[in-house]
C-alpha cells in the first residue's frame, strides 16, 4: 500500500527514556539505603579515629584526667574525667562528655568482650583501665557485615 507509514520509536527517544528510568533508580536506591556499606564503613573508621585520638589525649594529659569511650547500642560518647573520680561518665548528665555520636547505619550494634560498656585509657601510657584491662573486642555489626576492632591491655588498637 502506497502512502502508509510505519510509526516507531526513534532510537533518541528510546535512549532519553532509559536515562530518566536510570535517574529515577539512583535517587530511589540511594533514599532506600543503597549506601549502607559505606556509611557502616564510615562509622567504623570514626570509631577507630575517636579511640586513636582519646588514647593520644590520655598521654599528653597534664594532672590526673584520663579519657574514654561509653557505647550503646545506638552510638558512642567521649568522656574525660578524674582518674579519682567515683562519677560515671557513662550516666545521662555526666559533665565530662567531650563529644556524642550517633551510627549512622540504624542498625548497627556495638558488641565488647569480655562484657563492658566503656574503655578508659590510663594518663601518660595510654593503657587501658579497670574492667577494660583484657583484650577488648569491639564489633560493629550491620545485618549482611561485622568489622572487630581490637583494643589490647596495653593499648593497641587495631581491626581483625
Amino acid at each position: 500500500m502506497i502512502g502508509t507509514r510505519n510509526r516507531g520509536y526513534t532510537v533518541v527517544e528510546v535512549v532519553v527514556v532509559m536515562a530518566i528510568i536510570a535517574v529515577v533508580v539512583a535517587i530511589a536506591f540511594s533514599m532506600t539505603g543503597g549506601d549502607r556499606p559505606a556509611k557502616f564503613g564510615q562509622d567504623f573508621d570514626e570509631l577507630t579515629a575517636n579511640l586513636r585520638s582519646l588514647q593520644s589525649d590520655a598521654r599528653a594529659a597534664k594532672g590526673n584526667e584520663e579519657f574514654g569511650m561509653c557505647f550503646a547500642s545506638g552510638g558512642w560518647t567521649s568522656f574525660s574525667i578524674p582518674s579519682d573520680s567515683t562519677a560515671d561518665p557513662c550516666e545521662s548528665g555526666f559533665a565530662g562528655k567531650i563529644r556524642s555520636e550517633t551510627f549512622r547505619v540504624a542498625a548497627m550494634g556495638v558488641e565488647i568482650s569480655p562484657s563492658s560498656d566503656r574503655i578508659v585509657f590510663q594518663r601518660i601510657t595510654g593503657r587501658t583501665k579497670g574492667s577494660s584491662q583484657a583484650t577488648l573486642t569491639l564489633t560493629l555489626t550491620d545485618p549482611d557485615r561485622t568489622r572487630t576492632l581490637k583494643v589490647d591491655p596495653n593499648g593497641g588498637i587495631h581491626e581483625e
